[in-house]
C-alpha cells in the first residue's frame, strides 16, 4: 500500500490555511492542527486508505516535525473537547478525506472545543 502520510500532513494544514498563526493563540493553533490531523487519520483508516500501522507512523512522523504539538495532541486525543472537536470536523472532510471546501467554517465550528 503506497504512504498517505504525506497527503494527511498537507491536509492537515489545510484548515489553517490563511489564518495568521499571529492571530491565533499558540496552544489553540496547536490543538486545531492535532485535532485536523486526527480527524484525517481516521478518515483515511475508515476509509481503507490507510492501515493502522501507517496511521500510527504517520503519528510518530507528526510528532517529529511537530514536537511542540505534543501536548495539544495529547489533548486532542484524550479529552472530551479534544474528541468532540474531531466529531465537529469530521462532516467537513469529504468521501476522499479531502476538505470538503469551507475550511473558515469548520475552523469556527472546532474553535470553541479548543478553548
Amino acid at each position: 500500500m503506497k504512504s498517505k502520510l504525506p497527503i494527511i500532513a498537507t491536509l492537515a494544514a489545510i484548515v489553517f490555511t490563511g489564518l495568521p498563526a499571529q492571530t491565533l493563540e499558540k496552544e489553540v493553533h496547536s490543538r486545531g492542527r492535532s485535532v485536523v490531523f486526527i480527524a484525517l487519520g481516521e478518515c483515511l483508516l475508515k476509509a481503507g486508505k490507510i492501515s493502522q500501522e501507517t496511521l500510527d507512523e504517520g503519528y510518530v512522523k507528526f510528532h517529529k516535525k511537530y514536537p511542540y504539538i505534543k501536548s495539544a495532541f495529547e489533548w486532542a486525543s484524550n479529552s472530551r473537547n479534544g474528541q468532540e472537536a474531531v466529531k465537529a470536523i469530521s462532516p467537513y472532510l469529504g468521501a476522499d478525506c479531502a476538505s470538503k471546501g469551507n475550511d473558515e467554517e469548520a475552523f469556527k465550528i472546532m474553535m470553541p472545543y479548543l478553548k
